[in-house]
C-alpha cells in the first residue's frame, strides 16, 4: 500500500491536519492535493449519552478535493473501477505544538461515484465521502510503533 495523494490543511480554528490517500495498487510519485470542506461525523449507535462506553463508534469523513490536473483526475477514474478496500484514508490531527494527537483511518467506498465533465483548465471540486468500517486501527496503519 503506497501513499498516492497527500494534503496538509487547516481547520477554521487553525488546527493542522495531514491527509494521506493510500492505494493498494499504486507504485509511483505521491501527488499533493488541495482539500476543502473537511468534516468528520460520528454516528453513535448507543443511546442516552453512553457513547464513551462503546468500544467502537462508527464515523464518516467527508472532504472535497480540487481536480485541476490529469494526475488528480486519474484518482476519479481509478475510483470508479476500484475493488472495495483498494483505497484507504489516514488522517492525522495536530495540537498547537505540532504534535500528532488525533488519528482516523477508513476505507473509501465507491457507492455512487459521479463527477462533472468539466475542462481541467477550469478545474472543478469533487466531494469524497469516506466511511469508517468498524475496524481497530493498528500502529502500523498510522505509522507509529505504539498506539
Amino acid at each position: 500500500m503506497a501513499a498516492r495523494y497527500t494534503s496538509t490543511f487547516y481547520s477554521e480554528k487553525g488546527r493542522k491536519y495531514y491527509l494521506v490517500i493510500d492505494d493498494a495498487n499504486f507504485s509511483g510519485v505521491t501527488i499533493s492535493v488541495d482539500v476543502v470542506n473537511a468534516q468528520i461525523t460520528w454516528q453513535a449507535d448507543v443511546e442516552n449519552g453512553l457513547e464513551r462506553y462503546a468500544p467502537i463508534i462508527p464515523s464518516n469523513f467527508k472532504f472535497t478535493i480540487i481536480i485541476n490536473t490529469e494526475a488528480k483526475e486519474q484518482l476519479l477514474t481509478d475510483f470508479l473501477v476500484a475493488a472495495e478496500g483498494r483505497f484507504t484514508i489516514r488522517l492525522t490531527g495536530y495540537d498547537t505544538t505540532n504534535t500528532p494527537n488525533f488519528y482516523w483511518y477508513g476505507y473509501m467506498l465507491a457507492d455512487l461515484v459521479e463527477y462533472d465533465d468539466t475542462s481541467l483548465e477550469i478545474g472543478y471540486l469533487y466531494d469524497i465521502n469516506v466511511l469508517f468500517l468498524h475496524r481497530i486501527v493498528t500502529g502500523k496503519q498510522i505509522g507509529r510503533a505504539h498506539v
